[in-house]
């Protein structure tokens, strides 16, 4: 397990309410295509905000990464839309 701080921007922040949340993820959840199913297991809004993987870029404690990169022992998550997005 990890525990792991998730920052939200832009619609994803607007849809859920709040800024972010401290998360534990379960030990099968190693990279941020793993993060963003779990996340998507939780139901809505997640499920819904996260159906179009096109629309949520991650960064793994300030640099970009791609759905296949890992966030192991990482501090901070963000989830964000893609630049221009609204």
């Amino acid at each position: 397990m990890a525990i792991v701080d998730l920052v939200y921007f832009g619609h994803l922040r607007e849809a859920l309410g709040r800024d972010g949340e401290r998360i534990d993820t379960p030990s099968h959840v190693l990279t941020i295509e793993d993060l963003l199913d779990w996340l998507a297991e939780r139901g809505e809004p997640y499920h819904r905000l996260l159906a179009d993987r096109g629309r949520v870029r991650a960064a793994v404690d300030r640099q970009h990464a791609g759905p296949d990169d890992s966030f192991f022992g990482a501090q901070e998550v963000a989830l964000f839309p893609p630049p221009g997005a609204a």
